[in-house]
């Protein structure tokens, strides 16, 4: 996961590894951001990390669109790296881009993409996709 991730999504990703006595990959980040390039080298970096000792990533979870520091993840080159890499899953918390960003599901290629339509289309708070 990077480390940009929304708080209750870390949370939750930490309580998932602890129960399945498995590891987490934060994948850090530059900020100011100052190309895609360096997003692209650093997630690659993590990946290997995250695959040593013949370890492999069941999951990666990627914001599309961060929540404090709003930037543009690109997601679309990231997955295709996921999978390339022989990631298992890619799942895309997209809270943030529904409303902000051009969206082909099928383009995006993601695993699960999930998106809240409350902050951009102003639907009642329990309505998600």
């Amino acid at each position: 996961m990077l480390h940009y991730v929304y708080g209750a999504v870390k949370k939750s990703m930490e309580a998932y590894v602890t129960r399945a006595e498995s590891n987490l990959v934060e994948v850090p980040l530059p900020f100011p951001v100052n190309s895609n390039d360096e997003f692209v080298s650093d997630f690659r970096k993590a990946l290997e990390r995250g695959k040593s000792n013949g370890n492999r990533v069941r999951l990666a979870v990627i914001d599309h669109v961060t929540s404090m520091s709003c930037v543009v993840i690109p997601i679309k080159e990231l997955i295709q790296i996921c999978r390339k890499e022989g990631v298992d899953q890619v799942f895309v918390d997209a809270a943030h881009s529904i409303g902000c960003t051009d969206v082909d599901m099928k383009e995006i290629g993601a695993d699960f993409y999930t998106s809240n339509l409350h902050k951009w289309f102003f639907y009642p708070p329990s309505i998600a996709s």
